[in-house]
């Protein structure tokens, strides 16, 4: 859990953009990104964005499952609910999660990729895949905030 906190804990602007999306082609969001040191040991991050894909706000809790020797994370988002999403390792100095979804009777691979980790900022892409296809490409760019360091 300390390089996830050493890495990310903090304040952060947010940017959104869509760049495959069913719903949101083209779209954007703005907004701000928290994280910090939760209970046991875990990682809380606390999100909020609006813009022209909408309103997302979300809460994530990443852990260490010492048994499985992987990163978990309980995402919830706007009125969705909350669920596990995936398992989380690092990638050389990218962090990945992946996980698999059933939309509309096909099967999608996640991954969400935190890429170009450094003090000041990094990237989340986030994409979607079905039978070899992207269905799903989002890049968030992360800004530490003024006064926000580790």
């Amino acid at each position: 859990m300390a390089r996830l906190l050493n890495a990310f804990s903090g304040d952060w602007s947010v940017h959104e953009s869509f760049e495959v999306s069913a719903r949101h082609p083209g779209a954007s969001r703005d907004g701000t990104a928290t994280f910090r040191e939760g209970a046991g040991l875990s990682m809380i991050e606390e999100y909020r964005s609006n813009g022209s894909a909408g309103e997302l706000r979300f809460l994530g809790v990443f852990w260490w499952d010492p048994v499985d020797r992987v990163y978990r994370l309980l995402s919830c988002a706007n009125e969705e609910g909350c669920e596990v999403r995936g398992t989380l390792r690092w990638n050389g100095e990218s962090l990945v999660n992946s996980w698999v979804e059933t939309e509309k009777g096909r099967r999608v691979e996640y991954q969400d990729s935190f890429v170009g980790v450094r003090r000041d900022s990094f990237e989340l892409v986030s994409e979607g895949k079905s039978d070899g296809k992207t269905v799903w490409r989002v890049r968030t760019t992360y800004s530490r905030r003024h006064g926000s360091g580790r």
